[in-house]
């Protein structure tokens, strides 16, 4: 596919043409119109039966166990690590739930964007178990999805990057 911006059914088409295949690494970055992001990728995975993890709510779901007020606390103070630490045990599962027939769609991540997070960057090198969909709200430039239209996420030179043209 030579486009980048495609219509549902082209990005759709694209995307199963994709998982049929296996590549050495399989991770596919989508970007996403921001007004629709939260129904899009939860669409793509039904569309795709594919496994879905909302990436955000995985990880408030982790900071809210190890202790919210704290974590709240240190991001105030600038000390994202301990809240960095926690979203890669949400990667590690993405990547614990990668299987060669059943692809996984990764939504919502706007707190890669506040935990200056590259999530492309964390799944590629991962992505050899299985497909792997990152379908953020944001733009393609390049080879680059910017969530929000701000913050990379990157694959590899040769990772699939489209955007959903807003219809």
């Amino acid at each position: 596919m030579s486009e980048v911006k495609l219509s549902r059914e082209k990005l759709l088409q694209g995307l199963q043409a994709t998982v049929r295949r296996r590549a050495d690494y399989n991770l596919i970055l989508v970007a996403l119109p921001l007004e629709s992001a939260h129904r899009d990728a939860p669409w793509l995975a039904e569309a795709l039966a594919a496994h879905y993890v909302d990436f955000d709510r995985e990880l408030i779901r982790r900071l809210e166990e190890d202790n919210w007020d704290e974590h709240v606390a240190l991001a105030r103070r600038g000390h994202l690590a301990p809240g960095q630490s926690l979203a890669e045990t949400v990667i590690d599962d993405v990547v614990a739930a990668l299987a060669p027939a059943h692809p996984v769609v990764v939504g919502n991540p706007n707190l890669a964007a506040f935990y200056q997070l590259d999530l492309g960057m964390a799944l590629y090198p991962r992505s050899r178990a299985g497909h792997c969909i990152l379908a953020a709200p944001g733009r393609v430039r390049g080879q680059t999805l910017l969530l929000h239209g701000l913050y990379p996420q990157t694959g590899a030179g040769f990772t699939p990057v489209w955007e959903l043209a807003q219809e």
